[in-house]
């Protein structure tokens, strides 16, 4: 820009004030010709993002994170637009103005030595998944995440968060028909979210994959690989996920000429999943099929196979579960049920965000995951 001192002189002679104005109204003037700037919309919040894209708030959100159910055109827009106007949302002053502690929490259940325990959070990737969603979705809205267990048989701990107004809300990890009891301990409008199946009808809102028709997809790909004695391994029988897992087994299995069910329960680990195997052809020694209810499960029973001597398609085709970053590198490749852990994780908090703010006739009662097969060399 060239000098403005080059243009005008200015003084600062008082006795002038009609000149001086006249001389300021050149300068600003002058000034403003030789800009070339464009004055854009003041942009403070996501609402903002939303109205000058003519989307919901909601797209906007999961579109600035990157979430595939937005569609790759609207998503590059959204994040133009942000980028545009150096979005940076600050969320300290509405927390104070709201009293809001602006933190939700995670829960995860713990058992007894002979149920479903932490063990499996630190052997099951698919919930690193889940965890990463929703650390992305929390970070992204400006939210904190509190992780912690409790018992699910007497859900003290949830409780004395909601005493202590920690947090504003709860997601809970693993549902189970025990969930009911949350009402005991609970107050009845404290935000809560359901990760799994419940087989109950439920007053809380859940977000899962269709775990029977996953189940069944992984049947039937079996079948069409021409298995006729086909296995099933998983977790807790007593579990919601895996009851709707072994009844999309059956379904499938059903429509063989001569329906044999074969099973075996037990945890989500590498060890239990050897042990299951190990059992089953004890007792079942033509097995030439297993659908197992996790990769891991379903890396443990090919571990077992080998070891008796069986090849992987040929004599045991085996199809998994949750489709884990390990599956696709793994010798060899598994066949496994598809479901998008991280994009559940996003949609856990933004259900959970949505009744903090009171809006829960806006979501569904139970969302479920598309799943899909992942044929690779284990099942073809």
């Amino acid at each position: 820009m060239q000098s403005v001192a080059k243009h005008f002189r200015i003084t600062k002679n008082e006795t002038q004030p009609i000149a001086t104005t006249y001389a300021t109204g050149l300068i600003i003037k002058w000034v403003l010709n030789n800009m070339n700037t464009e004055i854009k919309p003041i942009v403070r919040t996501l609402d903002d993002i939303a109205k000058i894209a003519g989307v919901s708030k909601s797209t906007a959100s999961r579109a600035l994170n990157d979430n595939p159910l937005i569609s790759e055109k609207t998503r590059l827009k959204i994040q133009k637009i942000a980028k545009d106007h150096n979005f940076i949302k600050h969320y300290g002053a509405s927390s104070l103005s709201l009293n809001t502690s602006n933190t939700i929490a995670l829960m995860v259940p713990k058992y007894d030595e002979n149920h479903y325990d932490l063990v499996r959070v630190k052997e099951d990737p698919f919930f690193n998944k889940v965890l990463a969603g929703i650390l992305s979705q929390t970070d992204l809205i400006g939210k904190e995440l509190l992780i912690s267990s409790f018992d699910p048989a007497s859900p003290v701990k949830i409780a004395q968060l909601v005493n202590s107004r920690k947090v504003d809300g709860a997601i809970v990890f693993g549902a189970t028909d025990e969930n009911e009891k949350f009402s005991d301990h609970i107050p009845a409008n404290f935000p809560i979210v359901f990760w799994g199946n419940m087989r109950t009808t439920t007053k809380y809102k859940t977000v899962s994959g269709n775990d029977m028709e996953g189940a069944r997809l992984a049947t039937q790909a079996l079948i069409d690989a021409g298995k006729k004695n086909i296995a099933y391994i998983g977790g807790f029988g007593e579990s919601p996920e895996v009851s709707a897992r072994f009844e999309g087994y059956k379904k499938a299995i059903h429509h063989l000429n001569s329906p044999k069910f074969i099973s075996g329960f037990g945890r989500y680990t590498h060890q239990s999943g050897e042990q299951q195997m190990r059992q089953l052809l004890d007792l079942y020694p033509d097995i030439d099929g297993v659908f197992a209810g996790s990769d891991v499960l379903a890396m443990a029973a090919i571990s077992v196979l080998k070891q008796k001597g069986k090849s992987i398609p040929e004599n045991v085709a085996v199809v998994g579960y949750d489709d884990i970053d390990m599956a696709e590198f793994f010798k060899p490749a598994l066949t496994t049920i598809s479901q998008n852990g991280f994009v559940a994780g996003q949609i856990l908090v933004d259900k959970l965000i949505s009744i903090i703010k009171k809006e829960p006739d806006s979501i569904e009662q139970r969302t479920y995951i598309d799943v899909h097969l992942i044929r690779r060399e284990s099942c073809q």
